[in-house]
């Protein structure tokens, strides 16, 4: 069988990516520069080795008697290997090993001493590298905990050598695997290359910066990509059958399996901090045993909003609960949450373009909306600290006014259709604390709005409807108990002379109202809200331009009450549809002015995507916890 010359053009010139990002790393030269870190847990695998302590002016880690580091993706080349010891009170020998090959011994003695190591090529393997560090035990047969104080360990590539045959693998394989799921999404030709391109040029960077770091994350990384070309295959047999043939909807699923694979995999690396992470999959461990009472006490405290006792349902925590019964202890149910969170947020950008094309807008305004909402910083937010609820509750609401929409295309909602509204809203209110406030707000305005219009207002009056009756429902089932209790202590907290709970928000998060601006949106979506707004006017008023003129009211509401009662950016996050919906109108309007407009759309889009992919990868390799990484 002969195949076509332009099948091999195509493919010579998806996969020169591979070849530029090998010449780049390799040939122009981006040496291993790798210290372990004391701020954070350290990135690579390693076992026997302690957490940070502080003593005698120095910050180090206890390694055990037998511990090790692996290093993944080292140049088969020459290194020097740096280490700042203290033996503790005896001199002992230490052994040191490179893949269970002695290198040397070394007499520690019971001071601060630093060691300079030379590692020759033929000692590197060039894929899994293992440096062993063995000390005999303080008093024999006592604890092997306290083998070796370490308060500086790095390790350097001093020449240029053969490039890591370990990394070069890994960049075909992403390659490959980025092809494959272009073709299970059903990108065309182009759109496939250009996948393949952007998506080595990312793993380059990380690379050049973090190259250590990002090869541990290598096993995790095939782990969520296998899973993503799985359900990848699914909806493709999916879209095949419904006989659903759209390149736009096609790059929406790609973009969104991209973004599950980018969280599901950066959660779980070994450097991730996790802040209630653990502790959600502790609650739902808890729930599932029966524990429900001592979790809600446990989570109605809410210390920065300056409030002993709120309403904070635990519905979300339910819908976990049979995860239990397969992911018993606490760390497997952390992985299990970050996975499956990861897998619902991913689903959001497709409920956008679904919006969008159901509003009558174009597929390709569909996809800026799905492209912005990855785009935007704010995205990523409540991944940060695992604030789950939050990140269900919006794709909850995404749901809900997407199932509003379709149902308004119809002259009339059936009882079936109204019954399932208000269980929506129901369940959207219940699901997070803050949504008792959010949510009416934006339905309600929205309903004011339709209410102007006489063709609109039987909508108008549908909405006021299911709100009404599903408040009342909320009420009954959850939030009545608190409604006294909270208004009293809010009325208190107001006449208070200082910002309640301002204090006790971590430095990091607070920020001018620009700088938070900035931070969560990077300006430009904000700028070009308004002229969706004004876009979406000038075609006529409809329920779509209602429900985002409500989310406009409540952005605005959010940002003036945040002076007062700190709502941890819950706002920004919850107005993240309107965020990504009204920009993409403008944009899509500019892409209709010719070739400058589409270059700029292009850009502006890039531009987006690449600032908060670069804001998440700081957060979850290296930490850096700031405005500019949330």
């Amino acid at each position: 069988m002969t195949i076509p010359l332009s099948l091999l053009r195509t493919f010579a010139l998806r996969y020169l990516s591979v070849v530029f990002a090998v010449f780049t790393l390799f040939i122009i030269g981006y040496p291993v520069h790798y210290r372990i870190p004391f701020s954070i847990p350290i990135e690579l695998y390693s076992r026997g080795v302690g957490e940070t302590e502080f003593g005698g002016g120095k910050t180090f880690r206890w390694f055990a008697t037998d511990s090790s580091i692996t290093f993944s993706g080292l140049d088969r080349a020459s290194h020097i290997l740096v280490m700042n010891l203290h033996d503790g009170i005896l001199q002992r020998q230490l052994t040191i090993r490179l893949n269970e090959i002695t290198i040397a011994h070394y007499d520690v003695r019971p001071s601060w001493q630093k060691v300079y190591l030379l590692v020759p090529e033929t000692q590197i393997t060039s894929y899994i590298d293992t440096l062993t560090l063995s000390i005999p035990p303080l008093d024999p047969g006592k604890d092997t905990y306290f083998g070796i104080a370490v308060s500086s360990l790095s390790i350097h590539q001093i020449d240029k050598g053969t490039p890591s045959l370990f990394v070069i693998l890994a960049l075909i394989g992403i390659a490959l695997s980025i092809d494959f799921l272009g073709y299970l999404t059903r990108l065309n030709t182009a759109d496939r290359t250009w996948a393949v391109w952007l998506g080595v040029f990312l793993c380059g960077y990380t690379l050049a910066n973090w190259r250590l770091q990002t090869m541990a994350l290598f096993p995790i990384w095939s782990n969520m990509t296998l899973l993503a070309i799985f359900i990848a295959g699914l909806l493709r047999a999916y879209v095949i059958r419904r006989q659903i043939s759209s390149p736009w909807f096609a790059r929406v699923l790609m973009l969104s399996l991209m973004l599950f694979v980018l969280h599901a995999t950066t959660l779980n690396a070994p450097a991730f901090v996790d802040i209630d992470h653990r502790a959600r999959a502790n609650h739902v461990l808890q729930i599932a045993a029966g524990n429900a009472a001592a979790v809600q006490a446990r989570l109605s405290n809410q210390y920065e909003w300056g409030i002993s006792s709120v309403p904070y349902s635990l519905l979300s925590y339910y819908f976990f609960v049979p995860l239990a019964t397969f992911l018993p202890s606490t760390l497997s149910m952390t992985t299990g949450l970050k996975i499956v969170v990861s897998l619902i947020n991913a689903t959001i950008p497709s409920l956008l373009y679904g919006l969008m094309v159901n509003a009558s807008y174009s597929q390709r305004a569909g996809f800026l909306a799905s492209a912005l909402c990855i785009g935007l910083p704010v995205q990523h937010i409540y991944f940060h600290d695992g604030s789950y609820p939050t990140i269900i509750g919006l794709w909850f609401t995404v749901l809900t006014i997407f199932v509003i929409q379709v149902f308004e295309r119809r002259s009339a909602w059936s009882w079936i259709g109204f019954l399932i509204v208000t269980a929506l809203i129901v369940i959207s209110l219940l699901i997070y604390v803050m949504h008792i406030v959010f949510l009416p707000v934006v339905l309600g305005v929205a309903a004011l709005i339709a209410y102007a219009h006489p063709a609109l207002r039987p909508t108008s009056y549908r909405l006021f409807s299911v709100v009404g009756i599903s408040i009342i429902i909320a009420i009954l089932l959850y939030y009545g108990q608190f409604i006294l209790p909270t208004v009293s202590a809010v009325i208190d907290r107001l006449q208070a002379s200082t910002r309640v709970g301002h204090d006790s928000l971590p430095s990091p998060l607070v920020g001018s109202f620009l700088e938070q601006v900035w931070g969560h949106t990077r300006l430009l979506p904000v700028v070009l809200l308004p002229i969706g707004l004004f876009l979406m006017f000038r075609k006529g008023l409809n329920i779509h331009l209602a429900m985002m003129s409500g989310y406009v009211v409540l952005l605005i509401i959010g940002c003036l009450v945040d002076t007062q009662f700190s709502l941890w950016n819950k706002h920004w996050y919850f107005c993240l549809p309107a965020l990504a919906i009204l920009p993409a109108i403008a944009l899509d309007s500019f892409v209709q002015r010719g070739f400058a407009g589409r270059v700029m759309t292009a850009i502006l889009v890039a531009f987006l995507i690449w600032e908060s992919t670069l804001a998440w990868l700081l957060r979850a390799m290296i930490y850096e916890w700031s405005l500019r990484t949330l």
